[in-house]
């Protein structure tokens, strides 16, 4: 489908909801026909996504979502009753939308060509209505305002966390990021406001457009999670946890059966965050993988590898493999993660030309951390890949054979 789809693989940054809206249009505005909760944050979305249409699942709805970017192949971005569509039910969707956008594109021969995330959008509305979906759970993608899933006048609007990224589209500062997010809040909607929100001024941001379209705001402490959690959940993912209870109960319109929330949360996994991958005969991490892309998620992830060594779950500090993309925060990300680093090793990001080089991720290191820069790994140290989602796939086969971090490089 080259043909609708432009090359700029920076998803949804167009400060425009016409591509998106013309194709709705023509697919009969299928974002209309479930109950919606959307999802908007710097950090913590995809987590939160996860958890809100678990909980929906197990509360009998025919629930969905749609996250950004994948981990391992696309399919898994579009997932309907807890699974992700086929490679037959994908190239349909995709047919579909095609279809769609040659339409609109006759009817407005100026219309821009659609992104990729225009393009996955369309796709996943489009089948939850032809599936029949009553509930499905919409992870934005860059921002809030402009972003295609704002297209959708949600029943609730989650904002899981408000830090500094995509400067160059949503603003060089955490006021104007906080409003870019905020507009994704409708009339009529829940917003749900997570403790994830921590700047003052993004919070109050967000109140004020709140207020101004009559939306009904929810926050809770995090005292309103339950007593005890599973072991194998980082205490970074509490505020993603407590935001989806809540979205989930907002969407509902009543509190969650009593066995729901233990059952989804012993059994729910959050791939990609925090996620070992192997471990050694005494049963401690050996590889790691985490997608922290910008310097508040590193800071989290440093903060959780902190405990873990205090609690002896990890036998020594590790040694990262660090792989970013050219637009991400470079040296606030080594600063965040310098302090439990053993050193590095610098990694490309696969099959994106967006990834910085190794040779420039090299020189930033040198220049900002005094940890070594390494080669190779021994296969012994704890080992954690961070940086980018992009590196999941290298690092699931480093899970299997310590070579393959080669093929990462």
């Amino acid at each position: 489908m080259a043909d609708i789809s432009s090359s700029d693989d920076l998803r949804g940054i167009n400060p425009s909801l016409e591509v998106i809206s013309a194709l709705c249009e023509q697919l009969d505005d299928p974002q209309t026909r479930f109950a919606a909760v959307q999802v908007v944050g710097t950090n913590g979305k995809t987590s939160t996504t996860r958890v809100i249409e678990a909980l929906l699942r197990a509360e009998g709805l025919r629930a969905a979502m749609t996250t950004s970017p994948a981990l391992v192949d696309e399919y898994e971005r579009i997932q309907v009753d807890g699974a992700p569509l086929t490679p037959q039910q994908w190239e349909r969707a995709r047919n579909t939308v095609e279809i769609a956008w040659r339409s609109a594109s006759k009817q407005n021969p100026a219309l821009p060509q659609a992104s990729d995330f225009e393009i996955v959008t369309a796709m996943a509305f489009s089948e939850f209505a032809q599936r029949d979906v009553e509930a499905a759970v919409v992870e934005a993608g860059i921002g809030g305002t402009w972003d295609s899933t704002c297209i959708l006048n949600p029943a609730v609007v989650v904002i899981t966390s408000v830090s500094l990224e995509h400067t160059a589209i949503l603003g060089d500062s955490i006021e104007a990021i906080a409003r870019d997010k905020a507009g994704a809040i409708k009339l009529g909607s829940t917003l749900v406001l997570s403790a994830g929100v921590v700047d003052p001024e993004a919070r109050q941001i967000i109140e004020a457009r709140a207020h101004e379209v009559g939306a009904v705001m929810l926050t809770h402490p995090l005292e309103a999670l339950p007593a005890e959690l599973p072991a194998h959940i980082p205490t970074y993912q509490y505020p993603n946890i407590e935001a989806a209870l809540t979205a989930a109960e907002a969407l509902l319109g009543r509190a969650l059966s009593p066995d729901t929330v233990p059952t989804v949360l012993e059994t729910l996994t959050f791939p990609g965050r925090f996620e070992v991958l192997r471990r050694n005969s005494s049963d401690r991490p050996v590889v790691i993988f985490d997608g922290a892309h910008n310097p508040e998620a590193a800071q989290l992830l440093a903060d959780t590898i902190i405990r873990a060594l205090e609690r002896g779950e990890l036998g020594e500090n590790p040694l990262i493999a660090l792989g970013v993309y050219a637009d991400k925060d470079l040296e606030g990300i080594i600063k965040a993660l310098d302090p439990i680093a053993a050193g590095y090793l610098a990694v490309e990001s696969p099959n994106t030309q967006r990834a910085l080089s190794t040779h420039d991720l090299i020189e930033t290191l040198s220049q900002v951390s005094e940890k070594p820069l390494l080669d190779t790994w021994d296969g012994v140290t704890p080992l954690l890949i961070t940086g980018s989602l992009s590196l999941y796939g290298a690092a699931q086969r480093l899970s299997q054979s310590v070579q393959a971090l080669k093929s990462a490089t």
